[in-house]
């Protein structure tokens, strides 16, 4: 694994000083992503998360906050940041600036099973129904102005049928209405990645980078995309199935959105694609997408063109 920031014993102890968690006990690094660099940490009073946060990364930190306070107060297991000891959330530790988190149970996987897909199902329906109350509406940052903008730079570096393809796609995106779809908070990325477990239960949600006010449904057809996969990277239509069935319990798609699943599916697999791309092409852009093969991405979009997606869970 690639770690992007180094820290010492004596680092974390100094930043130890403005909390009241005791003794450091130990610490090691868990995870470097496009966006931060995360450590655990064990204390005299526990286990705790810190993420150092790349440099463009304040703004978006302050929307973390209020965010995961807001699901984590609502039951949504996502953690809430630790206040120093003059109530501060946000810190600064050789010049970066950094978030001590709770600690969430669990690790991620690589493959779902029914009933883990049923769980985040679930979990994302329960997100769904409170981001619906969350006052804050943070406009999507990649929607369709961005797809709009970030496709024209790559063309050039694209094989041609990928050139076409991509062409072909943003044309059909552009030609779909989903404004009456219902719209609230959305995580924006729940994949396998972002979602621990503990055996078939989720036990934590993680990285609200993409969270914004959205279409519900597009949120839901990103996860159905990324999570309902058989083990060769294949649609499989059953997991969707009871992917839906957990969301439904907690929040009924309209008849609209049954009529829209189809084709918002198929403008979240270009959206990934696209996201993918440009992680491959402009790293130091897309400090937001976690690494991963463009193709990956590429051949769900494939799968989608001629693929039978219509909703048939109640």
């Amino acid at each position: 694994m690639l770690v992007k920031r180094e820290l010492t014993s004596q680092d974390i102890e100094s930043l130890l000083g403005n909390y009241s968690l005791g003794v450091l006990n130990g610490f090691a690094a868990v995870r470097s992503r496009m966006a931060s660099t995360i450590f655990h940490l064990n204390t005299e009073k526990g286990h705790y998360v810190l993420a150092l946060y790349e440099d463009d990364m304040l703004q978006d930190i302050h929307f973390l906050i209020r965010i995961k306070k807001y699901f984590s107060a609502e039951g949504i297991p996502c953690a809430s940041p630790i206040a120093d000891k003059n109530g501060q959330c946000i810190q600064t530790m050789n010049g970066q600036d950094c978030i001590l988190w709770a600690y969430l149970p669990g690790h991620t996987i690589e493959l779902a099973n029914g009933e883990q897909i049923k769980s985040i199902g679930n979990t994302l329906g329960r997100l769904h129904t409170l981001g619906t109350h969350f006052t804050e509406k943070r406009p999507n940052l990649w929607g369709s102005s961005w797809r709009s903008t970030s496709i024209e730079p790559m063309l050039e570096s694209l094989p041609i049928e990928d050139a076409l393809l991509l062409q072909e796609e943003m044309g059909y995106a552009s030609r779909q209405n989903f404004e009456a779809l219902p719209k609230g908070t959305i995580h924006g990325h729940l994949c396998l990645e972002n979602v621990l477990f503990e055996e078939n239960n989720i036990s934590g949600v993680v990285d609200f980078y993409y969270g914004c006010y959205e279409n519900l449904l597009l949120d839901l057809a990103l996860t159905a995309n990324t999570c309902c996969l058989d083990g060769e990277g294949k649609l499989d239509q059953i997991m969707v199935d009871l992917l839906l069935t957990g969301y439904q319990r907690h929040r009924t798609l309209t008849k609209l959105e049954h009529r829209a699943w189809p084709g918002i599916r198929q403008v979240a697999a270009l959206h990934a694609w696209l996201l993918s791309l440009n992680h491959y092409y402009f790293p130091a852009k897309s400090k937001l997408t976690p690494p991963q093969n463009p193709d990956d991405a590429k051949n769900i979009l494939i799968q989608l063109r001629n693929y039978d997606n219509v909703i048939k869970a109640e």
